[in-house]
């Protein structure tokens, strides 16, 4: 059921997709669907969090079989455009279907605070490493835009398709990788001498 409805949400998107029509693909009827699910609201949540669960399955499969944070960092982020290249309908209803409903915006947001967390975790770990004190929010600062610029790439990629997934992962981890290397070796900068508004 989770797979028909996800396949039409991605081709329909959630406001044109029927009931009627998911529960004809998946092969039931439509009061079953509404049993498991409640609305079509309901079964949008469920999808959002399936691709969710998928995509941090096979995320911290790549982590665990890196055996250094630079190699961590590279595997977790082709696989991530791995992921997106090989389930395109997945993508679609994760990240620009949420906002269909009250129910997938609040699913979507569950995903990347699962996704934040766990990112946040390999984070403090590695900054940990080599600085003794680090500021509390800091790792979940840094995984939230981790998450940002993927999501952000991906949707570009989606866009123009010429956009090579080896390209702008490589790119990516220069970025990234350039960062927490200069947090490990002298920590943040100071703030100081930033503007205040």
């Amino acid at each position: 059921m989770l797979e028909a409805a996800e396949e039409i949400f991605a081709a329909r998107g959630f406001a044109r997709a029927s009931m009627a029509e998911i529960a004809a693909k998946a092969g039931v009827t439509k009061p079953v669907l509404y049993d498991h699910f409640g609305s079509k609201d309901g079964l949008l949540a469920e999808v959002i969090r399936r691709a969710g669960a998928d995509l941090r399955a096979a995320l911290e499969a790549a982590v665990t079989s890196a055996t250094t944070p630079e190699e961590a960092l590279g595997h977790g982020l082709r696989t991530y455009f791995d992921f997106i290249e090989q389930h395109a309908a997945s993508w679609t209803v994760l990240f620009n279907e949420g906002g269909g409903s009250p129910a997938g915006t609040q699913a979507l947001e569950e995903v990347r605070r699962e996704q934040a967390a766990y990112i946040a975790t390999l984070i403090a770990a590695e900054i940990a490493e080599d600085r003794r004190e680090a500021a509390p929010d800091a790792a979940i600062v840094y995984a939230q835009a981790v998450i940002g610029a993927c999501e952000r790439l991906a949707t570009l990629r989606t866009a123009d398709p010429s956009l090579d997934a080896d390209m702008v992962a490589a790119r990516l981890m220069e970025l990234f990788w350039l960062g927490f290397s200069s947090l490990r070796s002298a920590g943040p900068p100071s703030t100081a001498s930033m503007p205040l508004r």
